[in-house]
């Protein structure tokens, strides 16, 4: 579904037509919308997802703002050739050395999770490289998908979830009697749309070893 689509899904839900009182601000369904669907990819790993960044010589920690879990970092050497590096935990760089974060910088070879989508590359870079880092894992659609003619990034079966929330949170915004009585209803729907989804996430991941 588009933008449009998911919007016009969850007016209906909530009996907001074009001209009732809850039509007040055009723009209110496009944020919950977006809301909507970041929440359900953080909270069920549905979007698998790439981000790049520049590689800045001497730098060596990056983030990746869409990337909610990173699962696979790739570097673009200074010849231009890209290759996927291992990774390894603080503590097995510390056993290994006390000194590695100050090591000379050179080619990365190995990247270090210090957050949820923080890593440290080890060396840092000892060169600069537009879109030189390449960072794969969990995310979120974020300011990506802005159009209303362009469809939600999320995999299909996470279509009506986001809509369902979306008029969930739509309810927060707007509780009017009629509202809170659809309001059971609706959760009752989104919870069992995201228990599906959840579902299917985890035999996929399964499935391509994705973890």
């Amino acid at each position: 579904m588009t933008r449009q689509e998911m919007i016009i899904q969850g007016r209906d839900l909530l009996g907001e037509f074009f001209g009732t009182a809850g039509d007040a601000d055009p723009f209110a369904w496009s944020r919950l919308v977006s809301t909507a669907a970041d929440e359900i990819a953080r909270a069920t790993d549905c979007f698998y997802t790439t981000a790049t960044a520049d590689l800045v010589a001497g730098q060596a920690e990056y983030c990746a703002p869409q990337i909610t879990k990173v699962k696979a970092v790739s570097v673009y050497d200074a010849s231009g050739a890209r290759r996927t590096i291992g990774s390894a935990t603080i503590a097995s760089m510390d056993g290994w050395s006390a000194h590695w974060r100050d090591e000379a910088a050179g080619t990365p070879a190995t990247w270090v999770p210090m957050g949820l989508n923080q890593i440290v590359l080890y060396p840092a870079p000892s060169y600069a490289a537009t879109g030189g880092l390449v960072v794969e894992g969990y995310g979120v659609p974020g300011v990506g998908w802005a159009a209303m003619s362009a469809a939600c990034p999320l995999p299909d079966r996470a279509h009506m979830a986001v809509v369902y929330k979306a008029a969930l949170l739509r309810i927060i915004q707007n509780p009017s009697p009629e509202n809170l009585t659809r309001r059971a209803m609706l959760a009752d729907e989104f919870a069992g749309l995201k228990g599906k989804l959840e579902a299917e996430t985890r035999r996929f991941a399964a499935a391509t070893r994705v973890e």
